[in-house]
């Protein structure tokens, strides 16, 4: 979420000054701050039943989108 920011807050800082390399320097720091976040990141192992669990709720969702949208 704070990657987003950087980056929108620099896309308005480059459209208020018109300079373009506001962007860039955005999405670095952007980037940056994801590779920070990452390293920082501890992941914890689910076990079998929920990984089980979360792809059934997975399929159902894609149906539930997929209906839907061959309604509209």
């Amino acid at each position: 979420m704070a990657g987003l920011l950087i980056v929108v807050l620099s896309g308005i800082a480059a459209a208020a000054w018109d300079m373009a390399p506001l962007v860039l320097l955005g999405l670095g720091l952007a980037v940056a701050n994801n590779f920070r976040a990452w390293r920082r990141a501890t992941l914890w192992p689910i076990s079998k039943e929920s990984a089980d669990n979360a792809r059934k709720v997975g399929w159902f969702v894609a149906g539930l989108l997929a209906l839907f949208g061959l309604g509209s």
